[in-house]
């Protein structure tokens, strides 16, 4: 009978190893930081060395985020087996015990307890629905709090853009809102949703301003992609091929995009100021991901995305295993006439 012998104890010291070891890699990150920041503009060549560490602080932090997920599976699959040892000498065994063991040593959370329900990333969100004011808090508060350099710079992009879009929405109206306190106007679903899609409408732009938050809103949408692009490309914890995160970069975005313009849709119907309808869209898109998470283990859009692309794969799998299938008979049946051929002949001309 085989047997599978885990050291419990080897499997928590490369833990604690990888742990130390992502420190380190953190605080070479933050040691070039502090390199480039301090670095004098007047040094010859010194934009192509910021470069060059920025590249470097990349790296590392790819590899620092590497190194974390490895010391939490290892110590994932360390409880996993001292759980499943200690049911099978209490005298529970089989599925259900295996089972049990997962379960605790994922910690016996419930669903509740596995979502992080509010973070720095959900305050800023719902601070920035609160008009131009709001923004400029949350792009600042965002880059404070924000400890990736890269998505310190995108969350800034990102800011950039939104406050952009609403100032030259202000300015193409006859009363500038800085608040957004404004009293709405009510819509029917079809007007609210197609008032959504002429955000993205450069044809639908009639003044320069207009034009300039048309252009702020795709600026917005890039740097969601070039999020999406970060997450599953270079930091790619769930480390797939280069294909896969390609695809999952796009379905992500396109469902966080589209989610944004179906929810702001119906509650532009409300007819409510715009920091009320912003406040209320926020909390809607942050209940259906957390709703995800418990149920999933993954926000809306990685759910819906990885769904899409699993279901594409099935597709792709069968039709292909029914090409060889199909293949195999064709080639199966010519053989079998070619045999049945080579005896006719043989019995005329034998």
């Amino acid at each position: 009978m085989n047997r599978i012998r885990v050291d419990s104890n080897a499997l928590n010291a490369q833990a604690s190893e990888l742990d130390r070891l992502q420190g380190e890699l953190e605080r070479l990150s933050d040691t070039l930081g502090s390199i480039s920041s301090s670095l004098a503009w007047k040094i010859p060549g010194s934009t192509a060395i910021r470069g060059t560490l920025a590249a470097k602080r990349l790296q590392l932090t790819v590899q620092r985020n590497k190194a974390g997920a490895l010391a939490a599976g290892l110590r994932n699959i360390s409880a996993l087996y001292t759980k499943t040892e200690a049911r099978i000498v209490n005298g529970e065994t089989g599925v259900g015990a295996i089972g049990a063991a997962v379960a605790a040593a994922a910690g016996g959370e419930k669903w509740w307890e596995r979502v992080n329900w509010f973070g720095w990333n959900d305050l800023w969100k719902h601070v920035g629905s609160f008009g131009i004011v709001g923004n400029l808090i949350s792009t600042i508060g965002g880059a404070i709090t924000e400890k990736d350099p890269w998505k310190k710079v995108l969350g800034i992009s990102g800011g950039v853009a939104k406050v952009t879009e609403k100032v030259a929405n202000g300015f193409s109206k006859s009363d500038f809102d800085w608040t957004g306190f404004a009293q709405g106007t009510g819509k029917t679903l079809k007007e609210s949703f197609a008032s959504q899609i002429d955000k993205y409408n450069f044809g639908a732009a009639e003044k320069v301003s207009d034009k300039i938050a048309v252009g702020a809103k795709w600026a917005g949408a890039i740097v969601t992609v070039a999020t999406k692009a970060y997450d599953n490309i270079v930091v790619n914890k769930e480390g797939n091929s280069t294909g896969r995160a390609i695809a999952e970069t796009v379905g992500e975005s396109a469902v966080t995009i589209g989610l944004g313009i179906a929810v702001g849709a119906v509650v532009g119907t409300i007819g409510a100021p715009a920091v009320v309808t912003g406040a209320i869209t926020v909390g809607v898109l942050w209940a259906i991901d957390r709703g995800f998470e418990a149920v999933t283990g993954k926000n809306a859009a990685e759910f819906i995305s990885d769904t899409v692309l699993d279901g594409a794969q099935k597709v792709v799998d069968f039709a292909s295993n029914a090409g060889k299938t199909i293949g195999n008979a064709v080639s199966s049946a010519g053989k079998k006439l070619g045999g049945w051929w080579r005896k006719g002949v043989a019995n005329v001309f034998g």
